[in-house]
């Protein structure tokens, strides 16, 4: 509430959820300082960037200890989030995009 009435902000994470569809895969990010970690489907695809030196995104990175660090991070909070099913179509029709595209399913 503080925020709202115009004290500063307090450091912390930020994660943005996109859910599976039948037009996407689920893709999630978590924000942590100057990094931003996003993984793709099942979470076994991730990319991280620096965000103060590649602003743009266009060099991630997918290994080393600040790679290792945000995915620890990322999979301590994710343990957080209640996943609620889809309730308009069955785990099929959630991977329709994958094979409109002929892509094997989990693809990212």
């Amino acid at each position: 509430m503080r925020e709202i009435y115009g004290a500063p902000s307090e450091p912390r994470d930020v994660v943005v959820d996109l859910p599976m569809t039948s037009d996407n895969g689920r893709r999630r990010a978590l924000l942590h300082g100057n990094e931003k970690l996003i993984c793709f489907d099942n979470d076994s695809y991730c990319k991280l960037y620096d965000l103060v030196k590649d602003p743009t995104e266009h060099d991630p990175t997918m290994k080393g200890d600040d790679w290792k660090d945000m995915k620890a991070r990322y999979d301590a909070f994710i343990k957080t989030i209640k996943e609620i099913p889809a309730y308009a179509c069955t785990g099929d029709c959630l991977n329709s995009w994958s094979r409109r595209k002929n892509l094997p399913p989990g693809s990212p």
